[in-house]
């Protein structure tokens, strides 16, 4: 497992010195299916003809959609689980706009929006689904802008994709999603670490973080919590012993130290490894 981390963060941090702009091209490819509408941009539905059946459809503007559902929970104190029900099957059908909408409603992770993202970690397919989009903003250090289909394309901290992947790790259900996905997600939490120990962050993202840490009391540094994050994804993982190991040599630590971070990744391979 550890020479396979390692080799993945070889070519990440390859591609993205050479095509910083590869995450968001492909995530545009998965989107193109989805056109802002043209008229009547204010209701969640329209109506379009199909002309060979002579029937009419209803098409769903899932970012609107989404909103609704997430407003509702922040509007109201009990949980509607139909509206979690709702969600879940948006996330099957339209992950990206699920996530890139709910980001965006919830930057900081709210109750209502952790509600939500646990709702969809509870689902192996939604989960499965949503994973790539969330790896694809986690990889666009330090902000992405993506499109959604309503054409929204405001600019997204990697690092409040990072937080959902910490709500959703936490989620029993969502083990199978996260081997598939274990290494991809590993590097782009590496990633994290290293480029919030090595660089200071700019004043925005500073301001972000302070706000997420108010909401959930995390870490005072970035890089603390991406380390917390990388521990739980090991154990969700069923890899303790890499946990524990890095414990007793001090190999967090170390990792989060600029100066040191070679050689503990190197202590990470050979926890991994042993």
């Amino acid at each position: 497992m550890a020479n396979r981390f390692l080799s993945v963060f070889k070519v990440f941090r390859k591609k993205k010195k050479e095509d910083p702009g590869a995450a968001p091209a492909q995530q545009h490819e998965e989107l193109e299916q989805f056109q802002p509408p043209q008229d009547g941009a204010a209701l969640d539905q329209t109506q379009e003809q199909e002309p060979s059946r002579g029937r009419f459809r209803k098409s769903l503007k899932v970012p609107a959609k989404v909103k609704n559902i997430h407003q509702s929970l922040v509007s109201h104190i009990s949980v509607d689980a139909r509206l979690q029900i709702d969600l879940v099957r948006l996330a099957e059908e339209h992950p990206a706009d699920v996530v890139l909408t709910l980001l965006r409603c919830a930057p900081t992770c709210d109750r209502a929006a952790a509600v939500l993202w646990r709702a969809i970690g509870s689902s192996g397919p939604a989960v499965e689904k949503v994973l790539p989009t969330l790896l694809c903003v986690m990889e666009d250090w330090p902000l992405t802008r993506m499109c959604t289909s309503d054409g929204d394309n405001k600019d997204i901290f990697a690092l409040a994709a990072t937080l959902v992947i910490w709500v959703i790790v936490q989620v029993p259900e969502c083990h199978e999603a996260l081997i598939l996905y274990s290494s991809r997600l590993f590097v782009a939490l590496l990633f994290h670490v290293v480029f919030t120990t090595q660089q200071m962050p700019p004043e925005e993202v500073d301001n972000f973080w302070r706000a997420c840490r108010e909401e959930h009391h995390l870490p005072s540094k970035p890089n603390r919590f991406a380390v917390q994050v990388m521990k739980a994804l090991l154990g969700r993982l069923r890899c303790d012993n890499v946990v524990e190991a890095m414990e007793h040599m001090g190999g967090w630590d170390t990792l989060l130290c600029a100066d040191s971070q070679h050689y503990a990744v190197g202590l990470l391979a050979r926890s991994s490894s042993a």
